[in-house]
């Protein structure tokens, strides 16, 4: 058995000290190809397949960074090939994946899956890529890839289609017949939804009902409460820590305990905002089938399309965690707020997926 270390880098630890961590693995799998760039900002996925809370929603946004040319993508796991070939398949990772690894121990990870991000020799846990997202800023271009705004309609289309670049259909919708734009995107809606659900459906409807004349008001791209949320991120918070620590000091918590939480912190002031959040993603991550109830409680009050979405999400990773016992009676629930849902991006997109998850056959979170 020969072992293989990919790639070694200095590190700072989470405790402030400097380290020499490796990523190694007995055999690395998928496509493999890492560029050894002194300026190369790092993720690195651990994980584990029998541990799947929050993973499918990780691996689609982790694939979509994978395209970059300034991020290198990774995963490890200390599992045999055999059964994350299985893995690959189901999830359609895009990036390298290495088998047998314990490189988890020396990065300090507790649990899975857990996200190290790794830039100028310092290495930090993320809690939440969509903020990543934000921290990388716009990718840069490729040697020799014209920028959008000088392509051509079809190679804009191919490029969108090809590469699921959602973000440039505002772009194709501006140089595009409405009509024109209405029939790509029924097209790119069905041929994907034969692949799979779409993590990315939300901004696909919302930017077609842009051009759509039965859409008399058009709707923003955002939310206040996401807003404030993302400006909170942007300032930097520990309050997620405060809402970790305070899950974690109990053995357990009642659905109506659970909901307590949670509406205390009803309002509107940035502060309850970003707790209210941030307790909806702690729930999520829980596992605990027990809370779907409390969450489906939340749906029902919550003011802010983009924190439903947030609720939804929550009970998806709960049943891709732990798949709920009777999902029958939270599919009605989450069926009856589709019904009443107005927002397209986020409201009904976040439902949509939710209520496709719960349906999805059971055989899939078998062995």
């Amino acid at each position: 058995m020969h072992a293989v270390m990919w790639f070694v880098m200095p590190l700072v630890g989470l405790s402030g000290g400097v380290d020499a961590k490796a990523v190694t693995a007995e055999k690395w799998i998928n496509r493999l190809s890492l560029r050894f760039d002194n300026d190369a900002r790092y993720l690195i996925l651990f994980f584990d397949t029998k541990q799947t809370r929050g993973l499918r929603e990780t691996v689609e946004r982790l694939n979509k960074l994978a395209r970059r040319s300034d991020v290198v993508v990774v995963g490890v796991t200390p599992e045999r090939e055999q059964r994350v070939r299985k893995f690959l398949r189901e999830y359609r990772v895009r990036f390298a994946i290495g088998v047998q690894s314990s490189s988890y121990k020396s990065f300090e990870v507790k649990r899975f899956p857990h996200v190290v991000y790794i830039e100028d020799q310092k290495s930090t846990f993320i809690e939440d890529l969509e903020s990543l997202q934000d921290r990388l800023g716009e990718p840069p271009k490729v040697k020799g890839e014209l920028p959008p705004e000088e392509l051509d309609v079809e190679d804009l289309k191919q490029r969108i289609d090809a590469e699921d670049r959602m973000d440039l259909l505002e772009t194709l919708r501006i140089r595009t017949e409405p009509e024109a734009f209405l029939r790509f995107c029924d097209a790119l809606a069905s041929k994907r939804n034969e692949e799979g659900i779409p993590w990315w459906q939300g901004n696909l409807a919302y930017q077609r009902h842009l051009v759509d004349d039965t859409f008399e008001i058009k709707q923003s791209d955002s939310t206040p409460a996401r807003d404030v949320w993302m400006e909170s991120r942007r300032l930097g918070t520990r309050k997620w820590v405060e809402v970790r620590e305070m899950y974690a000091s109990r053995n357990s918590w009642s659905p109506a305990e659970v909901l307590d939480v949670y509406a205390k912190h009803l309002g509107d002031s940035p502060e309850d905002i970003v707790y209210r959040a941030d307790w909806i993603m702690e729930i999520g991550r829980s596992g605990n089938t027990s809370h779907v109830d409390a969450l489906l409680d939340m749906l029902e009050i919550e003011g802010d399309a983009a924190m439903r979405n947030r609720i939804a999400a929550a009970i998806g990773e709960i049943h891709t965690s732990t798949p709920l016992p009777n999902p029958e009676r939270a599919i009605r629930r989450l069926q009856d707020a589709l019904e009443v849902e107005d927002n397209i991006k986020w409201g009904r997109s976040g439902l949509q997926l939710t209520l496709d998850l719960l349906r999805m056959n059971p055989e899939e979170f078998k062995e």
